[in-house]
């Protein structure tokens, strides 16, 4: 993936040609120019009348758009756009899809439009300093073309230390802000504004059948898989479960008959309670994947500080050290691409609002029925349960967004209860709060609000996309979600009846159905679900606890700027609760937050000192053991412990040889 760097600067105040070819890796002479517009990493644009086109990425829908233009099919993408735009304006941009950064300039009008794919696959962060607006597609070349780093926000780190959430297109760093999905930057002389030109509408449901829709979806999912494979060249990251199995039974029948084979890449936990090794095995051995597996443990720390020195932001997720070694494999073995099946779960959930719709328009008859096909609910209501869904789905449902926040008011917020946050960052949190938010963005049924703003909004908020992007980038690796990012996709599910998603024995229900004969039954129609929630407790009330205490231990740690460190210290690091223990959940997310928060800020803080400073700490190792990789003809391990895989990106610290074993195909 190409870095692009650049500056809108209409007064021509400064010569950047310098910082941004530092801040890219690129050499001066590979500047471009045009108008008020300034860009390192970018191939020379695409012209077509006074349009000029600098496109970075993957256009899905390439040769559909070349079509349309009178274009030959396989037309670069950077003309395809610059003629669209020419002939339909920002109407043409509505329509791309892909994986994509783009910057346009009108010569005829003088301004520019930046903008990114629909639902951010590629990014576009931004900083403007009133005279001059400096962009990038990552948060480290923008720092480095930057003519000063900016602070860590203290009105956004709080937010972050207590939900790991970033809302409206704010960062962690004070000024600097990404493009919210859906969004472009038009940029003319006198103003830079944001404007939208895409997001979801609400189309009354297509009256189709359990069926209809299902064929809908398989052929969707089938078009959005396919896309986004390269022959050869493409892994898939498998759990064993329903979605990362619905993606790798498309994707090996696809390159089977390209003449490929699509590689799976497993972590599993022999004898543990959340370990999917059956699910594995079931979908390497039917669709005929070569499959390596490891089993991870510990290291979560030593992950987040390399996470941290890359992307110079912290790790949002522990469970990054399950994925890591995986990639590391993946990109020794010549993987450049990775499927993942991240995002089905919202994508096919039901939305359990349609019953406040019902009751809404007086159709109590049909909510009382729908209630009982509630996933997990069962065939009989509980009264409890029955009280919970009046009172959640229906009541509260029906509220109006505004009356929401009078009543959090009257109520006080939930940070209240967490007693090591300093007044003023239980401000700060409380200011961003808004659990009902989704109320808010779009016009809609319930239903179909919730809906809308998971898919978009709420990915959005918990930078879901811009962290499966980074953990692969750090392997040389591309991370593609064919349930997360396909417009088209999400687009379907929006405008299918919502009851189609319901049923009381199973989550995704009406997905799962569309899915027999493409997954292998087992897990098509399993109902276990790994919680992987519980390994990721042990790893850090266990293996790892000690590391969290000296990272925040330090009387002079960062984050005390934000917390009570001898509160912290008293009800988070005294003792690890058990799993299971009320707020043990909780507990988890809070220790880890703080401590890469600890880590990024003292980065910041310290500079070319934090490296040494982070090795003074010890911090224990990730253990990786290889348990089953691709056999060759001849038997012998295709991967084999070389120094790639054990110091690729200082993650994988530990191979275990002996628990090596030849197991072909599984």
């Amino acid at each position: 993936m190409r870095t692009l760097v650049g500056v809108y600067d209409p007064r021509g105040t400064d010569d950047m040609s310098a910082a941004l070819a530092r801040a890219a890796g690129t050499g001066p002479e590979q500047i471009v120019r045009i108008g008020p517009l300034t860009l390192a990493g970018a191939e020379p644009p695409a012209r077509h009348g006074s349009v000029s086109c600098f496109f970075n990425g993957a256009l899905h829908n390439a040769a559909e758009a070349a079509a349309r233009l009178g274009l030959h099919a396989d037309a670069e993408p950077a003309g395809v756009v610059a003629r669209g735009f020419a002939r339909y304006g920002v109407r043409f941009l509505e329509t791309l899809r892909g994986s994509y950064l783009l910057v346009l300039w009108d010569d005829a009008r003088r301004k520019a439009i930046i903008t990114q794919d629909h639902l951010s696959a590629r990014a576009v962060f931004y900083h403007d300093d009133g005279s001059r607006l400096t962009f990038a597609s990552e948060i480290p070349p923008l720092l480095a073309a930057l003519p000063r780093r900016p602070a860590p926000d203290p009105q956004i780190v709080p937010r972050w230390i207590t939900d790991r959430a970033l809302p409206d297109g704010l960062t962690l760093y004070t000024g600097v802000r990404r493009l919210t999905m859906g969004s472009s930057l038009y940029l003319s002389e006198h103003r830079h504004e944001l404007r939208r030109i895409w997001e979801p509408r609400y189309v009354r449901p297509e009256p189709v059948d359990a069926a209809e829709a299902g064929g809908l979806i398989r052929e969707a999912v089938k078009r959005a898989v396919e896309r986004r494979l390269e022959t050869g060249e493409t892994g898939i990251l498998l759990s064993g479960g329903f979605d990362s199995g619905t993606l790798a039974g498309f994707a090996a029948r696809t390159l089977r008959e390209r003449g490929a084979v699509l590689p799976a890449y497993s972590a599993v936990f022999p004898g543990e309670m959340w370990d999917e090794s059956a699910g594995v095995e079931t979908l390497t051995s039917e669709l005929g994947l070569p499959s390596t597996r490891v089993r991870v443990s510990g290291g979560t720390l030593a992950t987040a500080v390399n996470f941290e020195r890359t992307w110079e932001l912290p790790l949002p997720a522990p469970g990054a050290i399950l994925d890591q070694p995986l990639l590391a494999l993946a990109a020794e073995a010549g993987q450049r691409v990775m499927l993942d099946g991240q995002g089905g779960d919202e994508l096919f959930s039901a939305s359990p609002y349609v019953l406040g719709d019902y009751a809404l328009r007086g159709r109590f008859a049909t909510a009382w029925k729908l209630a009982h096909r509630l996933p997990g609910v069962g065939a009989r209501l509980e009264p409890w349960q029955l009280r919970a869904i009046f009172r959640q789905c229906v009541v509260k449902g029906a509220m109006p967004h505004a009356v929401h926040g009078l009543a959090a008011r009257v109520r006080g917020s939930r940070y209240g209860e967490i007693g090591w946050l300093t007044p003023a960052s239980r401000r700060s949190a409380e200011a961003l709060e808004d659990p009902w938010a989704w109320k808010g963005v779009r016009r809609g049924p319930r239903w179909w609000q919730l809906l809308s703003y998971l898919l978009v909004e709420a990915r959005e908020l918990a930078g879901s996309q811009d962290f499966l992007r980074r953990r692969a980038a750090l392997f040389g690796i591309e991370a593609r979600q064919p349930l997360m990012a396909d417009v088209d996709l999400v687009e379907l599910m929006l405008r299918l009846p919502p009851d189609l998603a319901f049923s009381p024995v199973y989550d995704r229900a009406l997905a799962r159905e569309a899915m027999r004969g493409v997954v292998p039954e087992p897990v098509r129609s399993g109902t276990a679900k790994s919680n992987y929630g519980e390994f990721i407790h042990s790893t850090l009330a266990k293996r790892d606890f000690d590391d969290l205490r000296r990272v925040l231990s330090p009387r002079d740690a960062e984050v005390g700027a934000f917390v009570d460190l001898e509160l912290v210290r008293r009800d988070l690091l005294g003792r690890p609760p058990q799993a299971g223990d009320p707020g043990w959940a909780v507990w988890g997310q809070h220790v880890w937050a703080l401590a890469t928060t600890e880590l990024w800020l003292r980065s910041n803080a310290m500079g070319t000192g934090f490296s040494a400073w982070v090795e003074g700490l010890r911090l224990s190792r990730c253990r990786v053991d290889l348990l089953a990789a691709p056999a060759t003809p001849g038997g012998v391990a295709a991967v084999s412990p070389s120094p790639f895989f054990r110091l690729a990106s200082d993650l994988t610290h530990t191979y275990s040889s002996e628990s090596k074993t030849n197991v072909a195909g599984g």
